[in-house]
């Protein structure tokens, strides 16, 4: 758990910078665990065998695409990169995602308005569930002519769920035990929610706190949203204000450091290697945000999304209206008792009595 997210860890999704030590060769985070990850690729189970060895461009066609990497709920046999798995196109799931891929990224100024959001270490620990989730005990895997099924053993009244696209199960009471066998594209990469029937409702945890701001940002009581406020760059005989520090590759020039959320400002990325947040173009000279310099701003910033106009004041975007600022950041939802965003419900909830067993 200290190199990736998997194994129900965390029970739920991270930060892609949660574990920087575990970086690609190439800087790439979250190889591994944390979400998995949808492929241009159609799925084909033979496609390898004749593919070409450098950069195979994947298989002419099919019903199901490519499905790789694992999530926060991966058991230790199903981490490895190169497993594939097939899937339907239209399917969702709370550990699928993708990953982004922008060709010509634009160093966009920040917004002029954000809204406030709960620190993590005000985001209260999910609550403890005593209701045991069932037990499997797995068979050997066999074959029903060429198709692979895979078939495990559950407590009498547990339940089940299957979630992986192309399999299908079927159950039987035998021995008092709830029989439960699946088909699918192979033996090893389906998935299975079982669950304890007798488990109620975890209670959920409250949320409570302050809201807070990004550095660069400071909070407007009128508006209750932060106002991008950025400071000046050198730093004074106090050292750096709260929320930055100092650049090593810049002598005694301040950046702002991640957020209380611990994420990258919008537009910005975490670079591995340089070891703090980036533009989306990589430009460390044109590392602004936070920063006060507006003849530099002028040089380093294109432009403002469309629908967006450039206030060289105050050196960010401004928006024709308030309600056209983006909103909070993926797993976030404004909570209007809190007036910030906070995680949705579902995200500061306990698994209840549930595991997922490989099929």
């Amino acid at each position: 758990c200290d190199l990736l997210n998997f194994n129900n860890c965390v029970k739920n999704t991270t930060s892609v910078i949660a574990h920087p030590e575990s970086a690609s060769p190439t800087l790439a985070l979250d190889m591994a665990g944390n979400a998995f990850e949808w492929t241009l690729d159609w799925y084909d189970a033979n496609y390898y065998a004749t593919s070409p060895i450098q950069d195979p461009p994947g298989a002419d066609g099919g019903i199901f695409r490519v499905i790789r990497g694992s999530s926060f709920e991966s058991d230790p046999t199903q981490v490895a990169s190169a497993i594939r798995r097939p899937a339907n196109p239209t399917i969702t799931s709370r550990d699928l995602g993708f990953r982004c891929v922008v060709q010509q990224p634009i160093n966009f100024p920040p917004y002029c308005q954000a809204s406030p959001y709960l620190p993590v270490s005000e985001i209260p620990t999910p609550l403890a569930n005593t209701c045991q989730a069932p037990v499997a005990q797995r068979r050997d895997p066999s074959c029903k002519g060429k198709i692979p099924s895979n078939t495990i053993l559950l407590p009498r009244g547990s339940t089940y769920t299957v979630r992986s696209d192309g399999y299908d199960c079927t159950s039987v009471i035998v021995n008092e035990m709830l029989q439960v066998t699946c088909t699918g594209p192979d033996a090893t990469s389906g998935t299975l929610e079982v669950c304890n029937s007798t488990c109620g409702e975890p209670p959920t945890p409250s949320l409570t706190g302050s809201a807070v701001c990004d550095p660069g940002y400071s909070f407007d009581p009128a508006t209750r949203q932060c106002a991008y406020t950025p400071l000046a760059g050198q730093s004074g005989p106090q050292g750096c204000p709260p929320g930055y520090a100092l650049d090593p590759a810049a002598g005694q020039v301040c950046r702002p450091t991640l957020g209380l959320d611990n994420q990258c400002p919008l537009g910005q990325y975490y670079d591995a290697l340089y070891g703090g947040c980036v533009p989306g173009n990589g430009q460390a000279n044109c590392n602004l945000y936070g920063l006060d310099n507006p003849s530099l701003a002028s040089t380093c910033y294109p432009g403002c999304p469309a629908g967006f106009a450039f206030n060289l004041a105050s050196q960010c975007c401004q928006a024709p209206a308030i309600g056209l600022y983006p909103d909070c950041q993926p797993g976030l939802a404004y909570d209007p008792s809190l007036g910030a965003c906070a995680p949705r419900p579902e995200q500061a909830s306990a698994d209840n009595g549930c595991a997922f067993v490989s099929v």
